[in-house]
This record gives C-alpha cells, structure tokens and sequence, in this order.
C-alpha cells in the first residue's frame, strides 16, 4: 500500500509540473501580446502622461510640490514618471532613455515630464498564477484519492458496527485489491462464519430440543401411569407387608423426583426455545398484577405450611409494567418450588416488590434449610428464570451470602 500512495504522490506531482509548464508559457504569450505590445504600451504611457498634465494644470500644481504628486503616482503603480529640468536645450537631461515625455506647464515652471512602463511585472504574476494553479491541483488530487481510501474505511467500520449490533444479513464491500479490500474480504469472511456458525447451533439446538422434548413426553406417559398404579397401592397399604410399605415408599418418592426432574428439564428448554422478539409483552398495573400473583402462591403455601410473605411498595402507585402473566407466573412458580425444597419453612420466605430506576424489581429472600445440600438439584430451574426474565427484556440475579439466599427479578416499565 505504500508504493500506492508513493505512486499517488508522484502522479499528482507530475499533473502539477505539467500543468505549470503548459500554463506559464500560455499566460506569458497572452500577457504579450494582448497588453504588453508596443501599441498598448504606448497609448497606456501617452494616457497617463495626458492626465498627469491634465491634473498638474487643474490642480496648479507646483514642480516642487511632492506630497500631492506622490498620491497621484499612488494611483499610477506601473508606471514612473519623473520631472526633468526646464525645457531649455542645455538643461533638458537625455530623454531618449526614457519610453515618452511630455511637456507639463506646472504653477512655477514649465519642465519635462518623462514616464515608463513597468507592467511587465504582470509577467511574473503570470508565473505565479501557474504555480498557484499547479499547487492547488497537487493538492486536490491528493486529497480527493484519500478521501476515496477514508470513505472506504468508513464504510468498512460501519459494516463492522453492523455486525457487532447483531445484523449479520449486510454484505462486506469490497473495491480494489489493496490491504483495505483484504481486510474487508477477511471481515467478510468472518462474518459468513459466525452465520455459519450460529446457524449450525441453532439446529444443534433444536435438535437436542426436540430431543428432549420427545425424551421428556416419552417419560411422562408411563410415569403417569406408574404414579397412578403406585397411588392405587398407597390407598391399600394396610395389605402390604411392612417390607413392601418400604418399597412402595421408595418407589414412589423415586418416581416423583424423575417426574419433577423431567418437568424441569421441559421447562428449560421450552423456555430457550423462544426467542426474545417472540414472547408478546402487555401493559399491567404493576401493583394490582404483583398481588394477584403473589396472593395465589401465598395461598398455595398456607396450604403447603410453607411460611411466605409479601410486601408492595407504596412507590408503585400508578406504575404500568410491561410484561407477559404467563411466562412471569412460570417464573414465580418456579421460585416457589425453590422456597419449598430449599428454604428453611420456620422462617417466612419474603417478597418485595418496588419501583426503582425505572423499573418494577421483585427482590425475594429466604433462609436457606440446613437439609438442602442433602436435596438433588439440577439448577435447571434457576436457568429457565433467567432465562424467561432474558425473554421479557427484563433481568434476572441471585445472589448467596452465609445462610440467606436472594433472588432480584427486573422489568420494565418503558
């Protein structure tokens, strides 16, 4: 790329010579011969010399008065005019030397006036206009092919930007065959990966999705029927045996925790198949949608003799909530079947709920069972709560700290 602009630099600078040397010569003959001829020059001296007398008489200037002729030649710049002795043949300098003269009547005396021409120093403003223009061509033409090469890397950067916002549709252009068409082919190539890439994901995904989904439908079909024969044996119990009553125990609490385990893992992967755009959001009461909802898992743990309470906010007042009452009720269920597997049921399990930066935010605390390091967990439920939170454009976090256990749902409120 560096002979590239070395190449720029001389062409533009061979433009700029060619210019000036084809200029010069062309502003030199037109000042020549359009101004500078013998015709010209002599009727411009003759009408200097005419207006000088002209002034001198009307104004009755005297041959000593300086100042006042001084201003005059001030207006006269190309040409000097200088006052001879008086017109007497022995007093009358040479004025060959001079291009024309003029006999001049000033106030005291009578003398001679000569004048030359110097407008040939129009030439060398000629030169200089060439060289101008050769600069100012050098310049414009560096200018305009790096302009080119910025405008190319703009592009790049924005295509760049593009990519890193997540648009990945946008195709790379690329002009030339320089390093910054390499490096736009390389980009370009990059991102083709990351679609190829991301869309050999996107079927891993829904092939272990479906997978999963089958798995867990084949699952629950005869472990319904399973659970069912064993509750048909648990209504019997008396004639079982001792031994058997065991077993039965055994079995049924095994069914269960498969049954609850492949609910989860449904849940999960129900919950990571939606994308964020598919998941239609509707505006609540932020207080009346929260105390319906809580009100509901309060009354399912009086049931269940699993300590819960709530508290609203009084900051809630009149806040609207955007949010989905299904995916947001599978969230708090979700932590409710956390509460009763994991938190200590002497001591209540709370939830608060405020109005803060513009968001609705549900912080839930609860002390965590000794006994729960003893209960199987597979995490699937906390994951599905982020990410359903994820799919609501809100924010999902925990947090452990000695024996209290805090979760801190976040939505929006736009």
């Amino acid at each position: 790329m560096l002979w590239k602009h070395v190449g720029v630099i001389i062409i533009a600078l061979a433009i700029g010579l060619g210019a000036y040397f084809a200029l010069a010569p062309l502003f030199r003959y037109m000042i020549e011969h359009e101004y500078m001829n013998d015709e010209k020059e002599r009727e411009r001296i003759e009408e200097v010399l005419v207006n000088f007398k002209s002034w001198v008489e009307q104004s009755d200037i005297s041959s000593d008065n300086m100042a006042a002729m001084l201003d005059w030649f001030k207006e006269n710049k190309n040409f000097k005019l200088i006052v001879l002795e008086g017109v007497e043949a022995d007093t009358v300098p040479d004025t060959q030397k001079y291009d024309y003269s003029i006999e001049v009547e000033f106030s005291d005396k009578t003398a001679i006036v000569a004048a030359q021409d110097y407008s040939d120093v129009l030439l060398v403003l000629g030169d200089v206009f060439a060289g101008s223009v050769a600069i100012m061509l050098f310049i414009l033409i560096v200018i305009v092919y790096y302009q080119a090469e910025i405008s190319r890397i703009m592009r790049l950067s924005r295509d760049v930007k593009a990519i890193a916002r997540g648009d990945l549709q946008g195709r790379i252009g690329k002009h030339g065959n320089d390093e910054i068409a390499q490096l736009a082919e390389h980009v370009g190539g990059m991102r083709d990966s990351i679609v190829q890439k991301m869309e050999e994901k996107e079927q891993a995904w829904r092939a272990n999705q479906d997978l999963i989904t089958s798995i867990s439908h084949d699952i629950r079909t005869p472990l319904t029927s399973l659970l069912g024969y064993l509750e048909l044996m648990d209504a019997h119990r008396e004639n079982l045996t001792e031994e058997q009553q065991k077993y039965l125990s055994v079995c049924t609490e095994n069914a269960g925790r498969i049954k609850r385990q492949s609910d989860e893992l449904f849940n999960y992967f129900l919950a990571y198949g939606h994308k964020d755009d598919t998941v239609p959001l509707e505006q609540y009461n932020a207080a009346v949608l929260f105390d319906q909802l809580l009100s509901e898992r309060f009354m399912s743990a009086e049931i269940s003799n699993v300590p819960l309470q709530y508290e609203l906010s009084p900051t809630l007042e009149g806040v609207r909530v955007y949010t989905n009452v299904d995916y947001l009720s599978r969230v708090l269920d979700n932590l409710y079947s956390n509460i009763v597997k994991y938190a200590d049921h002497q001591i209540p399990a709370v939830f608060y709920v405020e109005y803060r930066d513009r968001m609705v935010v549900v912080t839930g605390e609860n002390k965590i069972a000794k006994h729960s390091g003893k209960v199987e967990s597979t995490k699937l439920g906390l994951l599905t709560c982020e990410s359903i939170m994820h799919a609501l454009q809100g924010s999902f976090r925990t947090q452990k700290k000695d024996d209290t256990f805090t979760v801190v749902l976040s939505l929006p409120t736009r």
